[in-house]
């Protein structure tokens, strides 16, 4: 015992376990779950094995089970952008799993409890004193370290220190290099704490209960001034139907400012374009976020996050099964992972006949942008949905895009194919408010570019293309000089409506 108490090996192995070891779980986690690694090693797990030198080894277990959970909640909040309140709401979700995504969780859950079993088993309270300092001064010193090691990166990339409570998801605009760069640290309370209160903070004005009555939409309108047949209206037979490409642009507002929104639409002014569609712009009220956006476009409905878990009864008012009975099929696209808010699981479930996520257009070699997620680009996808809408097909295409590369925060400076010139005083004042037109104009541009090229002579797109293009929130930018720049209760639309069908 005594050889126990005094090995160099005992203090070691302490060290090096909750260095190093406990991170397997959140590790195996990251890959198999899709959560963002937001740093290599949990200062947490660090400090933890400090306490486990002073209690009981099963003691030591439970509180790094606990830091496990809170590490995956952080993991999952960094990852969805949601507070750490709103993930542990969405957990009632869970049941909506795949089998095989339930068997993953519940194998790190599994390997999760196996490790903590190792961390009771550990002679960690039963070292000597002067071996056991040791231990606390290496990890401490290891925690110092990695803290040392990321600030020095930050340092390097933005060019002075940042405040840890305003750091990543806090900024409306991030150096590229920020993106890219590795973290060492992984301050699972500081994340959580953080996140929590700017989460609420941007959210509570928008966050309603369901509204039963219906939320006015862009699509609803597109669909009127088209004639499309819903609700069983009208009679038509699909041959006579026009394509229909609903775009879903994150963070796009409404600017305060008309010289800002005519140069976001300026991609739309060409003779060319013109000829071919009538352009119809306008605003619709918003609420919530991204998925309050999808319900509004998708069911004309302020039902919100309800979406995810909504009866079939429900959904069958929604815009894809409406047009399933008219003889329309509808595809899904969205540049990242199908977990995210779960739309691989309510896509379907909504009408959706087909869905292309990031892991597809990986597969398909489709370039991906950095930002605040690592994403299919944008521009790629726009050109994906007008390369589909070349080829003959016997069903009219119903294409809902959610985009991603706007969503901040937004690096600056962005890069894109076809910038757009900042000199509007606020843009060159703005780095940040810069980087975000930029990526909500290549949107833009992207689709001007792809509905031009389709009514070409050399393309003969199959049957004429509706597109109508909507914010689905205000940018909920941090600074309250670019916060006061947009609208807070309605986003901007774009419909091109072919002037074959204009009424």
């Amino acid at each position: 015992m005594q050889r126990l108490r005094s090995s160099t090996a005992a203090w070691l192995s302490v060290y090096f376990f909750y260095a190093v070891l406990a991170n397997l779980p959140f590790w195996v986690a990251s890959s198999v779950l899709g959560i963002w690694c937001h740093g290599i090693f949990c200062l947490e797990y660090a400090l933890l094995g400090i306490v486990a030198l002073f209690i009981p080894g099963w003691l030591a277990a439970i509180f790094l089970l606990i830091t496990f959970l809170a590490d995956i909640l952080s993991g999952i909040s960094e990852t969805y952008f949601l507070s750490p309140s709103e993930c542990l709401t969405s957990s009632v979700f869970l049941s909506e799993f795949s089998s095989r995504r339930l068997f993953a969780i519940a194998a790190v859950l599994l390997f999760t409890v196996i490790v903590a079993l190792i961390a009771a088993r550990l002679p960690a309270n039963r070292l000597h004193s002067s071996v056991r300092r040791r231990a606390i001064l290496a990890l401490l010193a290891f925690s110092f370290a990695c803290l040392f090691a990321d600030y020095t990166t930050i340092v390097r990339g933005a060019g002075h220190l940042i405040n840890p409570l305003r750091a990543s998801t806090l900024a409306d605009g991030v150096h590229p290099i920020y993106f890219r760069g590795i973290r060492i640290a992984r301050p699972i309370t500081l994340r959580l704490v953080r996140n929590e209160i700017f989460y609420d903070r941007i959210r509570i004005s928008a966050r309603k209960l369901p509204d039963p009555s219906p939320a006015p939409s862009a699509a609803a309108i597109a669909m009127k001034a088209a004639g499309i047949p819903l609700n069983g209206t009208v009679a038509a037979t699909p041959e006579n139907l026009p394509n229909i490409v609903l775009v879903l642009v994150e963070s796009w507002g409404n600017p305060v400012n008309p010289a800002l929104s005519h140069l976001l639409l300026s991609d739309y002014d060409s003779p060319q374009l013109q000829s071919r569609y009538q352009v119809l712009t306008g605003s619709v009220p918003f609420f919530g976020s991204t998925v309050a956006g999808e319900s509004r476009e998708l069911c004309s409905s302020h039902m919100n996050l309800y979406i995810l878990n909504a009866s079939h009864d429900t959904l069958a008012t929604c815009l894809p099964q409406q047009l399933a009975h008219l003889g329309y099929h509808s595809v899904a696209v969205h540049g990242m992972d199908g977990h995210m808010f779960d739309r691989v699981y309510w896509y379907p479930r909504i009408g959706f006949d087909d869905q292309w996520f990031r892991e597809r257009f990986r597969l398909s070699s489709t370039p991906e942008c950095i930002g605040a997620f690592t994403a299919s680009c944008d521009g790629n996808l726009a050109a994906w949905i007008g390369n589909r809408l070349t080829q003959t097909s016997v069903a009219p295409e119903f294409i809902y895009w959610v985009t991603i590369n706007s969503h901040l925060p937004v690096p600056t400076p962005a890069t894109v194919a076809h910038p757009i010139p900042c000199t509007l005083p606020i843009l060159a004042e703005q780095p940040d408010l810069c980087s975000w037109a930029q990526l909500v104009a290549n949107v833009h541009h992207s689709i001007a570019q792809a509905a031009t090229q389709m009514q070409t002579a050399e393309t003969h797109a199959a049957r004429p293309t509706i597109f109508i293009l909507v914010g689905d929130h205000a940018p909920p930018f941090v600074s309250p000089t670019l916060r006061s720049q947009f609208s807070s209760s309605d986003v901007p639309y774009i419909i091109l409506l072919p002037r074959t069908l204009a009424h």
